[in-house]
């Protein structure tokens, strides 16, 4: 069965471009069953340094993700975001693709909505209700790295149930002949 690791990441403006201040990263397969499911913050400002799931930083985060990035099928909302932040703070990281849940929404649902943000479609698509129940810590609200990682994970697992969704998540092997 098909895996996935939904990605958010928390960024607050750095000298030399966007410093993770939160990582998301939820683990799941296509019958929409989550395996496993990680937050982690850094101190860069008051808000993160008082989460408990404050960390030295980011990148001391590695041992305890590496298993569920390296070589993985990464997605995110807006991934090329989240994926520029994933390889700035782990270079060696190697994954089998990435899917970009805001690209393929706009494909299966084209022209349907005027807003394709992650909180919009979860309400259009009546997920927020679902995703509001999975409330795993005191701060699972829009805009903090889990709660964005799982609304993800579950607009994916919406985005599954659609033909077209599901074509241009899970790609079919070209025949050689």
């Amino acid at each position: 069965m098909l895996e996935f690791t939904a990605i958010d990441f928390e960024t607050v403006p750095g000298e030399h471009g966007p410093i993770p201040a939160e990582i998301g990263l939820v683990v799941f397969n296509e019958a929409g069953q989550i395996l496993h499911y990680f937050e982690a913050s850094a101190p860069v400002n008051q808000l993160y340094a008082k989460s408990a799931n404050c960390c030295e930083s980011i990148v001391s985060t590695w041992p305890q993700i590496k298993e569920h990035l390296q070589n993985k099928v990464i997605l995110g909302h807006n991934i090329g975001y989240d994926y520029a932040i994933l390889k700035k703070s782990f270079p060696a990281l190697e994954i089998e693709r990435t899917v970009d849940s805001l690209q393929i929404s706009r494909q299966v649902y084209k022209d349907l909505f005027s807003d394709y943000s992650l909180s919009a479609l979860l309400e259009c698509l009546d997920l927020t209700q679902s995703l509001n129940t999975l409330k795993v810590n005191d701060h699972f609200t829009p805009h903090r790295a889990l709660y964005d990682a799982m609304g993800a994970a579950l607009l994916c697992l919406e985005l599954l149930s659609k033909p077209k969704g599901r074509e241009l998540i899970i790609p079919q092997q070209q025949s050689l002949f």
